[in-house]
């Protein structure tokens, strides 16, 4: 979804697609309510219905264009190719996913398998104490180092 994958892209108020257009195409777009579109549809004049067909062309042409303007196609391809992933799974997945491929891409020529329990083995296993990203050490006096990881800062935001 194009206005799924604008919110991390563009910081707005409101995503709608006039205020987008606004923003990223620096043009104006009237919003018609649906009654008014159906008005025109129905009229018993024909001329009125060009309105309705031009009023969805212009937002298909938009939206074309808000995708070009932000480079969408090119910066996705690029991405896919770079983590070595489908060109949906950029978009779709997270980056657990991105990082995990990489690896596996990297380990692949020295000859390292990636293992991966089986879903009797996954059934199998125990629950896990917590989770590790709300894992924090005790506020204390610690004589030997403790590491504390922060995996979020290794992601560019």
């Amino acid at each position: 979804n194009l206005w799924r994958f604008l919110r991390h892209e563009v910081a707005l108020q409101s995503y709608t697609f006039e205020n987008i257009a606004y923003h990223i195409l620096h043009q104006r777009i009237p919003l018609f309510s649906f009654r008014t579109l159906t008005n025109w549809w129905t009229h018993r004049t024909k001329m009125y219905r060009w309105q309705v067909f031009e009023h969805y062309i212009t937002r298909v042409e938009g939206t074309v264009r808000i995708m070009q303007q932000l480079d969408l196609v090119g910066r996705t391809s690029e991405f896919a190719r770079l983590f070595g992933i489908q060109f949906y799974e950029v978009l779709s997945r997270g980056s657990q996913f991105r990082v995990e491929s990489m690896l596996l891409r990297l380990v692949k020529p020295l000859n390292y398998v990636a293992v991966s329990p089986s879903i009797q083995q996954r059934a199998k296993m125990r629950a896990p104490e917590s989770l590790p990203l709300i894992m924090e050490p005790q506020s204390r006096f610690y004589t030997d180092p403790v590491i504390v990881l922060d995996f979020q800062s290794l992601y560019p935001s």
